[in-house]
């Protein structure tokens, strides 16, 4: 059952009152009988003598005197929900009312409340807020206790987006959450989150820095395609981000020794420089920001912007089809004599554009193999 609820509303107003204070003069008797003394033998105290209060003499207050509180920045105060039957409901959108407002512009933040008629809200739906016009500059959720954000639930989100506070307790981004909020800029992932779905923040051309926490288990195909992070670190809990695995309609990474091998997780992170890995991942480690399983027999990736010249170690037997995607500026790599066949030429020719020397063999390469 779909519902709407205001979540709030206040209206400040002011009513000013004010009153003037008078007097009359002292009233003069007359005597008829005896002449009376004229006015400037003995002068009559008139209204002038004793000056009489007047409204200007004590201030009134005015509606400037004390400032008021204001309604800035203007926030979204309806939503619509669907209550899940257990006490909880799950945020579907935005009123009518509210994408009025979106339209012309008035809105600047998102709120999405802690609760509801006394039901906490754990779920954003899916599509629930994508393809919102405005101008939204902030999403903030009020509570903790919403631990999962749905299928392109924000995806291009106005094009204003640049920050967003997460619940404390999340546990799921799913795939296309944030895709496409070009402007997006700060968010900051809580210790709680095990999923990172598909195309999860594909297109955040913004997106500078995004720190994993330790929880992370899972991240899907494509995540973080499109951003402008440049040094990324694998948590320690992180299963796999080189294999994966069919899912429903998406892929996710899981262990080395399942799905296929693809390297997608970092595919079309064109600014990425070095990849770390966290103390105590089992499966990963890191050589000069370069990164291969974790007993060094398996080049996984370079990072796409990297730019210095790359010695494989002498362990290295086998290179990931992915290892050189996007590699453009790569100009120079040495591979040792285990690698297995000739797998290490594989893929050169569409991604490393402009390797010009391979050291293991001295042999030249140019753009199209010509040498």
């Amino acid at each position: 059952m779909r519902k709407r609820i205001l979540l709030g509303a206040t209206i400040w107003m002011i009513s000013l009152m004010a009153g003037c204070q008078g007097s009359t003069g002292a009233e003069v008797p007359t005597v008829t009988n005896t002449p009376v003394p004229t006015a400037t033998s003995t002068p009559v105290p008139t209204a002038t003598s004793t000056p009489v209060p007047t409204a200007t003499s004590t201030p009134v207050p005015t509606a400037t005197s004390t400032p008021m509180p204001t309604a800035t920045p203007k926030q979204i105060l309806m939503v619509t929900y669907v209550e899940n039957g257990d006490g909880t409901v799950t945020v579907d959108g935005l009123s009518s009312e509210v994408g009025e407002a979106l339209n012309s512009g008035k809105i600047e933040i998102l709120v999405i409340p802690a609760e509801i008629n006394g039901m906490k809200v754990v779920k954003v739906q899916e599509w629930a807020f994508c393809y919102i016009p405005g101008l939204i500059e902030k999403i903030i959720f009020m509570g903790e206790d919403t631990n999962e954000i749905g299928a392109d639930a924000f995806m291009s989100c106005g094009n204003y987006l640049e920050r967003v506070e997460l619940p404390k307790k999340l546990r799921c981004i799913a795939s296309h959450a944030f895709s496409n909020c070009t402007r997006l800029q700060e968010i900051e992932l809580p210790n709680t989150v095990q999923i990172i779905g598909p195309n999860a923040f594909r297109g955040c051309s913004s997106l500078e820095k995004l720190e994993l926490p330790a929880s992370v288990e899972k991240i899907g195909e494509y995540a973080f395609n499109g951003t402008a992070i440049k040094e990324f670190t694998l948590p320690a809990g992180t299963l796999c981000v080189h294999k994966c695995y069919r899912e429903g309609d998406y892929y996710f990474s899981t262990q080395p020794d399942d799905g296929y091998s693809d390297g997608t997780v970092f595919r079309g992170m064109s600014e990425l420089e070095k990849i770390c890995v966290a103390e105590g991942n089992e499966l990963y480690t890191s050589v000069d920001g370069i990164l291969y399983n974790k007993d060094l027999t398996e080049l996984i990736k370079i990072p796409q912007a990297y730019n210095k010249p790359v010695v494989l170690p002498d362990t290295v037997s086998k290179v990931n089809m992915a290892a050189y995607d996007g590699c453009e500026k790569l100009k120079e790599i040495s591979f040792p004599a285990s690698i297995e066949g000739d797998n290490y030429y594989r893929w050169l020719r569409e991604e490393c554009p402009n390797l010009k020397k391979d050291n293991s063999t001295k042999r030249v390469l140019c753009g199209n193999f010509c040498a």
